[in-house]
């Protein structure tokens, strides 16, 4: 059985599946852990594939991630020290933004704003100077949970339209169980939307 479940849903079009074969790289390059790696195509709300790919996964940690976020070294390097059922762990996200990070929890770093542009290079030096991870509620990808605990959650709520506040509902609901989460400097670059438009929004 693989420890890790990696799972990452892909919006089928050209500007995903450019970006999709850079995250897929990444992973491949930078994972050291045994893992399983899960891509589904998907055309509705991405929850919706997290949630059916959660059902099939055999590992016993679930990382949540997407087709536009890429992965530095060393990612999963702290994981021994970090790895408890009861607490969710957020990765810290580097964006290139306008004039901010899209999301609040985001640190603000331009590295790119296409696949073909991404600056690997700089992007890594960033991550291996770990700037702080921000502690606050909220925006939570990508997200380390273990599998059984995502599963007795329901997975994300369907009902919810707007997927930012599907990810909301899943994070409070895990704390209402009893649980908590902690945002950690483990790094991955977001083009944000880029996959679905091929040009940031």
């Amino acid at each position: 059985m693989p420890e890790l479940s990696i799972l990452v849903p892909h919006y089928n079009t050209p500007a995903a599946t450019r970006a999709l074969n850079v995250a897929l790289r990444r992973i491949t390059e930078h994972t050291q852990r045994d893992y399983e790696l899960m891509v589904t195509a998907h055309t509705e709300r991405e929850f919706y594939a997290y949630n059916s790919m959660a059902a099939r996964a055999e590992g016993d940690w679930l990382v949540l991630t997407c087709s536009d976020m890429f992965f530095a070294p060393g990612w999963d390097g702290w994981l021994d020290a970090e790895l408890d059922p009861n607490c969710a762990l957020l990765m810290t996200v580097v964006e290139p933004g306008m004039n901010a990070p899209v999301a609040e929890q985001a640190i603000c770093g331009n590295f790119g704003t296409t696949p073909e542009t991404f600056n690997r290079a700089g992007f890594e030096a960033f991550a291996a100077s770990a700037p702080v991870a921000f502690e606050t509620f909220g925006w939570g990808f990508p997200l380390i949970v273990e599998r059984t605990r995502f599963l007795a959650l329901g997975g994300f709520p369907p009902e919810y339209i707007h997927e930012n506040v599907a990810d909301l509902e899943f994070m409070r609901a895990w704390e209402r169980a009893g649980y908590h989460q902690r945002r950690v400097p483990h790094y991955c670059y977001h083009l944000q939307q880029w996959t679905k438009t091929g040009a940031l929004r």
